[in-house]
């Protein structure tokens, strides 16, 4: 089962450059409704499953929570914007750059 899963993700994900590049529909709407959609299917699978650590959340956990949802929103919207603007590759290349963290 986890080989299945684990399959379509990564068959999800490999196409999802692909299509969005090719949807004629504006960049931030894409963005917004690729997470709107998401919200919808794991919202009532974490209420129902992890009730209890929902309760449990702090005011700085949930504060955490809204600015790790907006960098989301803000990657997605970066993302699909790129992929109108150049190749798949290097959209891809480009929103998912991250600053290097090691020292020498």
């Amino acid at each position: 089962m986890n080989v299945l899963l684990a399959a379509v993700a990564v068959l999800g994900v490999s196409l999802s450059g692909p299509l969005m590049a090719g949807t004629q529909a504006p960049a931030l709407a894409i963005a917004f409704w690729r997470n709107a959609l998401a919200e919808v299917v794991l919202l009532p699978v974490a209420a129902t499953r992890h009730r209890r650590e929902l309760r449990t959340l702090t005011r700085a956990d949930v504060h955490t929570c809204l600015v790790a949802g907006a960098a989301l929103a803000v990657h997605f919207a970066t993302w699909v914007s790129a992929l109108k603007l150049t190749s798949v590759a290097a959209a891809t290349a480009l929103v998912s750059m991250q600053v290097g963290c090691g020292s020498r």
